[in-house]
């Protein structure tokens, strides 16, 4: 999730001296830090992201800022403690990551909480049109290219799953749970949570039937531990045909491993129907990734059908939220009938059909 979302939007050249005398406290530079250069800014629904090139005596830094939304947000509840913390512990177990360096809470300084963080160098691949499966790291390599990056990138989200509970202990910024029945059932609350903040009874009732199925054939997960919540292609950097740095964990959360991979799988089918393009020929279809991504993590995946359509719901819902957010901003965006006319809520009613 990149952007922002509020009634006004952060702008950080209003308050450029109160920055730079900010970074150079904590640079050590006395206060003699200079923002050279700033690109990006609120562009989108959740966080505004800024790039920083700032001087300073020590050196020369390249930063990057992300800032919490002003007013409006589209997920109710959630703040940048995970964004900064998660990425901390990732880190210290060898995950790439962009390294975070502050998170500051004192609104006075920004007009709201930020975090910084390391620049990484890197490619993100694009979401607008005609996203990666027309243009792009993965479009620019040949089919064995494209097939070897997208194992890389499977294998990735496995080294986060293989730590399994062991995070726990320090992120308790997700909660405490002690099994996994209490982080699905956390899961599941989350969404219907979400689906009454977004008016789901009128503006989405379709997607009720869904809901009731995933409460009422919920499974007991033997397996649990740190979920990246947005594991999708869109959400890393690459270099040299490698993973360099796995981005944005405002969605993290603790639960059955199973439900990134679900939404990875997912996601990548909706880039392609959503930008109204075929698939990149070359990448791996749905049973070779689970196959895959069985052999990297070391069991089998179990329970799939169920996890696919608690993330098709999920997905689903996220769309219903930011049909709030933009009808609070006055954006016309949506069509009529979008929210039931759509790849991702049609991939969950197909879904839907096939499991009851």
């Amino acid at each position: 999730m990149s952007g922002a979302a509020g009634s006004k939007r952060n702008d950080l050249t209003e308050r450029l001296p109160l920055l730079e005398r900010w970074l150079g406290e904590r640079l050590g530079a006395d206060g003699a830090a200079s923002v050279t250069s700033i690109t990006g800014g609120p562009s989108g629904l959740s966080n505004a992201t800024y790039f920083l090139d700032v001087a300073c005596p020590a050196g020369d830094e390249q930063l990057v800022l992300r800032m919490a939304p002003d007013t409006f947000t589209l997920i109710p509840g959630t703040d940048l403690t995970a964004q900064y913390e998660v990425p901390k512990v990732l880190a210290a177990h060898g995950i790439p990551v962009a390294p975070v360096r502050w998170l500051e809470r004192d609104p006075s300084v920004l007009g709201n909480e930020f975090l910084v963080m390391d620049r990484v160098e890197g490619e993100v691949c694009p979401d607008r049109r005609p996203g990666y499966h027309g243009k792009g790291v993965f479009a620019d390599l040949d089919e064995p290219g494209r097939q070897q990056l997208w194992w890389r990138t499977v294998d990735a989200m496995a080294d986060v799953h293989r730590l399994g509970p062991a995070p726990a202990p320090e992120l308790a910024c997700l909660g405490s749970p002690s099994d996994g029945i209490q982080t699905l059932d956390a899961e599941l609350a989350k969404i219907e949570h979400w689906m009454e903040w977004g008016g789901a009874s009128e503006h989405a009732p379709f997607l009720l039937p869904a809901l009731d199925w995933v409460k009422q054939n919920r499974p007991s997960p033997q397996h649990w531990g740190l979920c990246w919540g947005d594991a999708k292609i869109g959400n890393i950097l690459y270099r040299d045909s490698d993973v360099a740095a796995l981005l944005d964990w405002e969605l993290a959360h603790f639960g059955p491993p199973e439900l990134d991979l679900a939404y990875f799988v997912i996601v990548d089918e909706v880039a392609a129907q959503a930008h109204d393009v075929p698939r990149l020929a070359g990448l791996p279809g749905e049973a070779e990734t689970i196959a895959h991504y069985e052999q990297s993590l070391g069991r089998k995946v179990e329970d799939f059908d169920y996890y696919r359509t608690l993330t098709a719901l999920r997905l689903a819902t996220l769309l219903l939220l930011t049909n709030r957010v933009a009808k609070h901003m006055g954006w016309n965006f949506f069509p009529p009938g979008f929210l039931e006319n759509n790849p991702t809520t049609r991939i969950l009613l197909d879904q839907l059909a096939r499991v009851r």
